[in-house]
């Protein structure tokens, strides 16, 4: 997952023409051993900004 958010903030470098980049990236909730977690249909992804300065 690092080099595929490297490689795209390498391509947004590129055709914004700037090298502070800011862009969100997605992560899940579903990192517990609580029962029944998978099945859960609700609010388990956030987006976090992360920012790289290539």
């Amino acid at each position: 997952a690092v080099v595929i958010n490297v490689a795209w903030a390498l391509v947004l470098s590129e055709l914004t023409d700037n090298s502070d980049i800011v862009f969100g990236n997605v992560t899940t909730g579903r990192n517990g051993s609580m029962p029944g977690l998978h099945e859960v249909v609700g609010p388990c992804v956030n987006m976090v900004p992360l920012r790289l300065d290539v």
